[in-house]
């Protein structure tokens, strides 16, 4: 068996695996161990592959960003501050149309797993009475729940390919900036077509607590944007710094920390990020894929297009953002070396890999919400094609001019 064809079959096993639902955190790991098996690693190699692994800096950074992130969103579920957002934004917004899409959205600045379902009966109930069938209700539900993934630091997935790329947090997020603009453009015409609205008339006075409502579940993040991408802290850090606020804030004292903490952090999660880093290790470890270099020139595959293709169809085919991230990045820095990939190809990846979850069947926001509004999943998902299609479209558009 050939290097190539070693490293081609442990790939088509992880890809299968993932596309019949395995757990992500066991595929990796034992694509891992396959990996080793079939390059065979010595003793020393492996104890080194688990060490780096686990002592890294950068992954630890990583893994305690991802812990936080949980305590974060189970501090703001517990204090009800998104619910009361969603309050404050009917009292505030009178076009039915902004409401409609700010709702998945707000929800959405939250990586919930699945968060889709939290925001369709605020769809369903804002949409009554405007003609919009179930399958407008959950395109408008998917669609604009996922407008900050491809920006928002507190995305496991992006935090984890910039880090394993090994670029600055803030110079892939800055060329990303404009994508939440852009995908609200691009799904306006299919969300909201043919739909018949009559402004919301409130009769609460209350302009101030509304904006304070508003102001509470806005500040966490809005915070740790600030930090990140304008004082330029680890994501770790300001993460901390957040958290401690909000604790602080809302009087947790330390006898509530455990009980907290028990019920914020998601072990399952965790394990699947430290695997896919241990993929990444074991990849590079094994030098597997620089036998792909030559294979690659002789078909005359521009590297661009791989940085492209690959993520696209990892997302494409398994729906699970971390999925494109463990398997195509590895693989592309084995090409070009961490140093020859530039920000903007970073970018690149992102905006690809995410393009092919937002598409695949397979992705739980779009099975959840087909499922509650009991929509056609055909239907919704050729909905979802042409706008899709249009933000990768664009957004790749200028990052290749850069």
């Amino acid at each position: 068996m050939t290097e190539a064809i070693k490293l081609l079959f442990v790939f088509v096993v992880m890809v299968v695996l993932l596309m019949r639902r395995a757990n992500l955190g066991a595929v990796m790991a034992g694509a891992s161990c396959l990996l080793g098996l079939l390059f065979q690693l010595d003793l020393l190699a492996w104890q080194g592959v688990i060490v780096t692994t686990l002592t890294s800096v950068t992954n630890l950074n990583l893994l305690v960003a991802l812990a936080l992130i949980m305590v974060m969103e189970e501090i703001l579920r517990r204090e009800g501050i998104l619910q009361r957002m969603v309050g404050a934004l009917r009292g505030l917004v009178d076009n039915p149309r902004v409401v409609l899409a700010t709702l998945p959205a707000l929800v959405g600045l939250l990586p919930s797993s699945g968060g889709a379902i939290f925001s369709a009966p605020m769809i369903a109930e804002v949409s009554s009475g405007s003609g919009a069938t179930a399958e407008q209700k959950s395109f408008i539900n998917y669609w604009y729940r996922h407008i900050w993934e491809l920006v928002s630091p507190i995305y496991p997935a992006v935090l984890l390919i910039i880090q394993v790329f090994e670029k600055p947090l803030d110079s892939v997020l800055l060329l990303l900036l404009p994508t939440p603009v852009i995908a609200v453009l691009v799904g306006w015409p299919t969300a909201f077509r043919g739909l018949v609205f009559h402004p919301f008339h409130s009769d609460d006075p209350q302009l101030r607590r509304h904006l304070r409502d508003l102001a509470a579940g806005l500040a966490p993040i809005a915070i740790v944007l600030l930090l990140v991408l304008v004082l330029k802290l680890a994501a770790a850090a300001a993460l901390t710094m957040v958290v401690a606020g909000l604790l602080f804030l809302h009087r947790y004292s330390p006898a509530k920390w455990l009980p907290l903490m028990r019920e914020a952090l998601s072990v399952p999660v965790l394990v699947s990020v430290a695997a896919v880093l241990f993929f990444k290790e074991m990849l590079l470890a094994t030098k597997a894929v620089a036998v792909l270099a030559p294979l690659l020139t002789a078909a005359h595959i521009p590297v661009v297009g791989l940085f492209i293709v690959l993520p696209f169809l990892v997302g494409l085919l398994t729906g699970a953002p971390q999925a494109f991230v463990g398997t195509a990045a590895p693989i592309l820095i084995g090409l070009v070396g961490v140093s020859a990939v530039s920000p903007a190809m970073v970018a690149m990846v992102v905006v690809s890999g995410y393009g092919g979850v937002m598409l695949s069947p397979a992705h739980l926001c779009l099975v959840l919400t087909v499922s509650y509004f009991k929509a056609d999943p055909g239907k919704v998902y050729r909905m979802a094609v042409v706008p899709e299609l249009l933000l990768v479209g664009i957004t790749l558009g200028y990052l290749l001019i850069l």
